[in-house]
């Protein structure tokens, strides 16, 4: 009786640690997380064609998670190619889900340096 719950303690450490799952909006410095949202709502603005200019395109991501949209039926697929994004970036945010791109909470906590960063970005971009 002792080894079976022994084994079974073991086994639910086990599966519990393999199934975890960081959000890497959270595990990233600020910096590098609102780099990585303009450059996957950029690329996710291309994807889906959206003719509009790149500061909007930049800030895409922001109007999904925190529903500013009169139509966000676009949002979902919006969200995939992000992820298709980090997925093809091989950075430090290819594990990141949908659940994460839509955690409003963890939003907020970069919203400011995403902001700050796209128009900086955009200036420097259009200065070139």
């Amino acid at each position: 009786m002792k080894k079976s719950l022994i084994l079974f303690t073991i086994a639910a450490i086990i599966g519990l640690t393999a199934c975890s799952h960081e959000n890497p909006m959270e595990t990233q410095s600020q910096q590098d997380t609102a780099k990585f949202l303009i450059a996957a709502s950029i690329y996710a603005s291309d994807k889906m064609k959206f003719n509009i200019s790149v500061l909007e395109k930049s800030l895409r991501y922001g109007d999904c998670v925190l529903n500013h949209m009169i139509d966000s039926s676009f949002c979902p697929k919006f969200y995939d190619y992000m992820i298709e994004y980090a997925d093809q970036s091989g950075s430090s945010f290819s594990s990141i889900t949908i659940e994460d791109l839509k955690d409003r909470e963890i939003y907020r906590s970069v919203e400011k340096t995403y902001f700050d960063t796209a128009l900086k970005t955009i200036k420097i971009t259009k200065k070139k």
